[in-house]
């Protein structure tokens, strides 16, 4: 492919744009980038989505806007491996962890968090300190969750129902959707140094996995100049920090 036939309109701490940077990036695929100052809601912007939000993804012919449109695409019309999975129970459960994390996580948690941390600070606006908390509360349900997805067998030794459908999906041998879903959001809260991964081992387990990736090089790079990733951000190897 020609490098100029993509370009994705972004902004760095946004997790759905991480998201499509992370499938284009497994699926081989070169693209531009443009940063987007989402909240400006500029004409120019507004044309393309009018809803002014990103991801948007440009092409010559066609403009597909969010991440979920654009993972689509690239499933259906892009040639290579199958993110989704080859079952229909592997692209139905994909789907879903797809649409948790890019709706119920981003808009429960990171919408809270990096909004008043960064992209009011971006805006020139002061944050609110009870939403950032909100934020942390619903982080931690969440990543308990999550937790608990990753693993077979429950302390008891029962059998644990919420992994049954992900024993194809997340964290098998194969990485997907749900796995870069997922990877996306929690790579934001890790520059802001919001996860204590001493209290989340089987998604600390995952997350060295999936951020050792080529495919995540360039996510690991992105950097704000009035705030400097978490110490630990950089490094594959983090738990031994």
């Amino acid at each position: 492919m020609a490098f100029n036939n993509y370009l994705i309109h972004h902004t760095s701490l946004n997790a759905p744009s991480r998201f499509v940077r992370l499938l284009f990036a497994e699926k081989g695929i070169d693209f531009n980038l443009k940063q987007e100052k989402f909240w400006e809601k500029s004409n120019d912007f507004r044309v393309l989505n009018h809803s002014g939000t990103v991801p948007v993804l440009e092409l010559q012919d066609v403009v597909i806007c969010g991440a979920i449109p654009i993972s689509e695409y690239l499933e259906e019309e892009i040639l290579g491996k199958k993110l989704y999975g080859e079952t229909y129970a592997q692209k139905a459960e994909n789907r879903r962890l797809v649409e948790w994390f890019m709706y119920n996580f981003e808009t429960e948690v990171n919408r809270y968090i990096v909004e008043e941390r960064v992209f009011k600070y971006l805006q020139g606006k002061p944050s609110n300190s009870q939403k950032i908390q909100i934020g942390r509360v619903n982080m931690r349900n969440h990543l308990r969750y999550l937790d608990t997805m990753l693993i077979e067998f429950l302390p008891d030794g029962s059998k644990n129902y919420l992994h049954e459908n992900r024993e194809n999906v997340l964290n098998c041998s194969a990485l997907g959707v749900g796995d870069f879903a997922a990877a996306s959001c929690i790579s934001v809260l890790d520059y802001l140094g919001e996860i204590n991964w001493i209290d989340y081992k089987n998604i600390a387990d995952w997350y060295c996995r999936v951020k050792s990736r080529p495919s995540f090089k360039s996510i690991l790079e992105d950097y704000i100049s009035f705030m400097k990733p978490s110490k630990h951000y950089k490094n594959l190897d983090f738990q031994n920090d």
